[in-house]
């Protein structure tokens, strides 16, 4: 039993699905059944009882993801007593999702660098899908990320949460979305996902109408201003000046209640530099709780 197991172990715990816990530690369905398989040959124990509501961990899986915890936290301690050995001259590392890092991060480096102006930081931007594998890797010692994610070793802290909504020129009936024209823009896979389900759910399967597909969230909002289609994005990417020429509708789920998206400050549970501890108490100064965008 390795390291890899012992995250298996515990997100099966947590989650009570091989499919959610595939999801979360980025293997295939499959692969998770073999490693299952592998570890209950390996201490010739039923580690799951699978039933129509899900699986559910035996006494001996139990024991062993209690284990598997206990030695994350331990491997994870070592490593941030390590690392936080090796940072103390370096600079903070953070991750962040690229419209994050040029909405709101410039505002909050800003202030941060005022209260500490002796902090030297690096900022690396992508979708939240990869930053996700650069805190795991230890890349970024901190990081913003958009969606919802899990790993036991973490903190995700939550500072937003934003409205998914429908964006076009003209007024327009959720109803009519599959036979109108839709501008696609290339996003993070877990919102794409998002996007896909709720669609999937809302209009049972009707294909919506391709019109144009742009490289970014900014070039999808200007191109529906023009008039070309509708989108379905984040609410905080869309400018203040665009709000001003774009009808906007949150898109609701199945229970009536809107569809967010939120962001969270990942940071590890075991030590950290000392500029990060500075970082993440400021952050939770700045954001006592979540912010939610308004239209």
């Amino acid at each position: 039993m390795d390291e890899k197991d012992w995250l298996l172990l515990t997100v099966l715990a947590k989650s009570k699905s091989i499919t959610q816990a595939a999801s979360y530690i980025y293997i295939s369905q499959p692969a998770v059944t073999k490693r299952i398989k592998l570890l209950e040959n390996e201490f010739q124990v039923r580690i799951i009882i699978r039933s129509n509501e899900g699986i559910q961990l035996t006494e001996a899986g139990k024991y062993l993801a209690q284990y598997a915890g206990d030695m994350i936290e331990r491997t994870e301690k070592a490593k941030n007593d390590v690392k936080k050995i090796c940072r103390q001259k370096e600079p903070l590392r953070i991750g962040l999702p690229r419209m994050f890092s040029q909405i709101m991060m410039p505002k909050i480096m800003g202030s941060f660098l005022q209260n500490y102006p002796d902090v030297q930081a690096q900022l690396r931007s992508g979708f939240s899908s990869e930053i996700i594998q650069w805190i795991c890797n230890g890349e970024e010692e901190i990081a913003f990320i958009r969606g919802e994610y899990y790993n036991p070793s973490y903190y995700f802290y939550p500072i937003t949460l934003d409205p998914i909504c429908v964006i076009s020129r003209n007024k327009l009936a959720i109803d009519d979305l599959p036979n109108l024209p839709r501008v696609f823009y290339w996003t993070d896979p877990r919102l794409s996902q998002l996007l896909d389900n709720w669609w999937e759910k809302r209009f049972y399967g009707r294909i919506s109408t391709a019109k144009l597909e742009v490289g970014d969230s900014q070039t999808c909002v200007h191109t529906v201003e023009q008039g070309t289609g509708f989108a379905i994005l984040p609410l905080y990417v869309i400018g203040e000046q665009a709000k001003k020429n774009l009808y906007i509708q949150p898109i609701l789920n199945q229970k009536g209640e809107a569809l967010l998206r939120k962001t969270s400050l990942v940071y590890p549970k075991g030590h950290m530099s000392n500029s990060a501890e500075c970082f993440v108490d400021f952050i939770k100064t700045m954001f006592p709780f979540p912010v939610r965008s308004e239209i």
